[in-house]
C-alpha cells in the first residue's frame, strides 16, 4: 500500500476511533418524483432544520455566517438529535445529494463555531473534503499539509473537548 494511502486510512481511522462514524445509511435527500430535496437536520440561525439545501449553501456559509458559539451548540444539538454523526466518514462517494448535505453541514458548522474551534473544524473539514472526493481512489491522493493523523487527532480532540464544555454533548 503506498504512503497516501496509508496516510488517508490513519486520518480516516482517526476519526473513525473518535466515534465519528454514523450507525445508520444517509437519509434520504431525494423525493419519489427523482428530484433532489436536500434539507438541513439542523438549524444555524438562518437557514430552519428542514430547509433546503442549494449548491452555493456550502460555498458561501462564511459569507451568511459569523462566529456564535450558542448557535453553533444548537446546530451539534440538532445534529445529535436527527440521529446523525458530528464527525462523518463512513460516506458513500457516489450519494451526491448527501455529499451535498454534508459539505454544507461542515462548511456552516466551521462558519460557526467560535474561535477555539473554528480551525479544528477547518482541519475536520479538509479532511472529509478529501476522503469525499477522492471517493474510490483514496491510493492516489495526497492529503493536504496540516492533515495528517497526529494532526487530524488534534483537531477532533479539541473539538470534542469543546463540545462536551461549551455545548454539552458527548461524541464518544
Amino acid at each position: 500500500m503506498g504512503e497516501p494511502r496509508r496516510t488517508i486510512a490513519a486520518a480516516a481511522s482517526v476519526l473513525l476511533l473518535a466515534g465519528c462514524a454514523p450507525g445508520s445509511e444517509a437519509p434520504d435527500t431525494g423525493d419519489d418524483a427523482g428530484g433532489v430535496v436536500a434539507e438541513r437536520w439542523w438549524t444555524n440561525g438562518s437557514d430552519e432544520i428542514g430547509s433546503a439545501i442549494g449548491e452555493e449553501d456550502a460555498a458561501d456559509a462564511d459569507d451568511r455566517l459569523a462566529p456564535d458559539e450558542d448557535r453553533y451548540c444548537a446546530m451539534l444539538g440538532d445534529t445529535v438529535d436527527a440521529g446523525e454523526p458530528l464527525l462523518p466518514v463512513d460516506v458513500d462517494p457516489h450519494d451526491e445529494d448527501y455529499i451535498l448535505v454534508l459539505r454544507t453541514f461542515l462548511a456552516e458548522t466551521r462558519a460557526l463555531a467560535p474561535a477555539e474551534v473554528g480551525d479544528a473544524w477547518g482541519d475536520v473539514q479538509t479532511i472529509v473534503e478529501v476522503l469525499m472526493d477522492a471517493g474510490d481512489e483514496t491510493g492516489s491522493v495526497a492529503l493536504p499539509s496540516g492533515a495528517e493523523p497526529a494532526d487530524v487527532e488534534r483537531s477532533v480532540e479539541a473539538i470534542e473537548e469543546h463540545a462536551a464544555s461549551a455545548c454539552g454533548l458527548t461524541m464518544r
